[in-house]
């Protein structure tokens, strides 16, 4: 786990089965690579917005 960044960057599309939601990379101050999932890092925020992003489609197909 990097507990302090001396970089970082996240793409938040699904780039395969263990990274549906994106993906988080720090790099720590001993130039040592982390990945996480980007759901883990977004949490519940993801999930609130992926809910509205279904309801927006469902309405549009709906109509």
């Amino acid at each position: 786990m990097a507990t302090q960044s001396d970089g970082s960057d996240v793409v938040s599309i699904r780039l395969n089965d263990t990274f549906q939601h994106g993906l988080f990379v720090a790099m720590s101050d001993d130039k040592t690579f982390h990945y996480y999932r980007w759901e883990d890092i977004a949490g519940q925020e993801l999930k609130r917005n992926s809910l509205s992003r279904r309801l927006i489609k469902y309405k549009a197909t709906v109509v």
